[in-house]
């Protein structure tokens, strides 16, 4: 037998483990692989999600500089936001079109289905709704609901940084109609950089998706914290309230130059966030009912979209100063900090299958 297997008959000790190794890998091995491919999957959603916003950004800005011609054309007329205005939905409904002609209607989507009803499928909706809603389901899945707690709070308060600092810089800094709109372009193509730089920024650092939502709420945290500096003497003289846009000095969003510069930051860290909470949001969720998991996402995000417009309006009425709103919109972004922090991705990950 020796002087049949030849060279074969003196493997070492070593090779002999190899091949007497079983087939199957050990608990141990297989568990880093799985966690070497969640953590590429979710590095990969991300990248997705990413480029996604990205050319959402850049469909902004292309609308945007549309909108511009009227604006500037009028001199900033009522007549030409108006138009402006009117020049978005042409947009929606031109783009509409792609969507309606290329998407997967429901018949190729599910053969069975024989017969589609608008107004069945918007009671089989809420129905759904309903059913997702149950405490029952919320215990079965409670990280991924923490993470919409902290959702709702999270996108009312980016929206109204941006609804509240268009308004500041309008009121208080005294911008024209197309210095607003210049905002809006540095705020989309800052938004481009965001969404596909931070991927990088993630695989080099080796951070999870939910980490870099965290470090993005803190960063955005910095913006109206920025804007509550300006009630520092430091950034004023010794002059009458009345006259202090006039006299102050550089620093606490008291100058236009701040705004622009405030714009670009807001938005690499907003298209990110857009980008990486999505992503997050798919790793807890059952992977086969995404659609109906993504319309609660969105729910979420609308349910709370009046919640911070009105407060900074309230603010504003009773102080005479809307400054005093930033002080709200940091504490509302630091408060979703907690319920991020407490979401195990990796058990939501395994409750949502």
């Amino acid at each position: 037998a020796q002087e049949d297997l030849g060279d074969d008959a003196t493997l070492n000790d070593s090779d002999r483990d190899s091949h007497d190794a079983p087939l199957l890998s050990t608990t141990a091995q297989m568990s880093a692989r799985k966690a070497d491919y969640d953590t590429l999957v979710s590095q990969t959603t991300a990248r997705i999600s990413g480029t996604g916003i990205a050319l959402g950004y850049f469909a902004g800005i292309v609308a945007l500089i549309l909108t511009i011609v009227p604006v500037t054309k009028m001199g900033g007329s009522t007549l030409a936001l108006r138009l402006a205005i009117f020049a978005s939905g042409v947009w929606w409904a031109v783009f509409t079109i792609p969507a309606w002609a290329w998407l997967p209607s429901a018949s190729e989507v599910r053969p069975d289905v024989q017969s589609w009803s608008f107004w069945r499928e918007v009671r089989a909706a809420w129905k759904r709704l309903g059913q997702m809603l149950r405490w029952t389901e919320i215990k079965r899945l409670n990280h991924t609901f923490r993470f919409l707690g902290a959702w709702f709070l999270l996108s009312d308060g980016f929206t109204t940084i941006t609804s509240t600092a268009l308004l500041f810089g309008k009121t208080q800094l005294h911008m024209s109609a197309s210095a607003l709109i210049l905002v809006g372009l540095l705020v989309n193509a800052s938004g481009i950089a965001g969404a596909l730089i931070w991927p990088r920024i993630q695989r080099f650092f080796g951070l999870s998706n939910k980490r870099i939502v965290i470090i993005l709420v803190i960063l955005c945290s910095l913006i109206p914290l920025y804007g509550c500096l300006g009630f520092l003497p430091v950034f004023r003289q010794n002059i009458p309230d009345n006259d202090l846009l006039t006299a102050a000095r550089f620093g606490g969003l008291t100058t236009q130059g701040e705004m622009f510069g405030l714009a670009v930051f807001f938005g690499v860290v907003y298209g990110a966030f857009q980008a990486y909470a999505r992503a997050l949001y798919a790793e807890i969720i059952p992977p086969a009912e995404a659609a109906r998991w993504y319309a609660l996402y969105s729910i979420t995000d609308k349910s709370s979209s009046f919640v911070g417009p009105l407060v900074v309006g309230l603010i504003a009425d009773v102080t005479g100063n809307i400054r005093y709103a930033f002080f709200f919109l940091v504490a509302m972004i630091w408060i979703a900090v907690p319920l991020l922090s407490v979401v195990n991705v990796d058990q939501g990950r395994e409750d949502a299958r």
